[in-house]
């Protein structure tokens, strides 16, 4: 895709839910970086706390940079 072509649109024709996450952990692999995602799962009478992963995702790095540039952007803003 050239530089001045329109990004094209964003779609979803099939739903896909929202996931929660509490923590994440972030690893660089071949050159890609690999996000983990969990959730906390507290102790309860029949098991031990624990992380449960719910996601997992692995970007390119410009997929990566572009992340980056809109959270510092998002976060930038505070809690608006």
């Amino acid at each position: 895709m050239a530089s001045h072509d329109p990004e094209p649109p964003l779609t979803e024709p099939v739903i896909v839910q929202d996931t929660f996450v509490e923590g994440a952990e972030v690893d660089s692999v071949n050159g890609e970086l690999r996000i983990v995602a969990w959730v906390n799962v507290p102790r309860s009478d029949a098991a031990d706390a624990e992380r449960r992963i719910v996601g997992r995702l692995v970007l390119t790095d410009g997929a990566a940079r572009a992340l980056l540039r809109d959270l510092r952007k998002v976060l930038s803003r505070g809690g608006q």
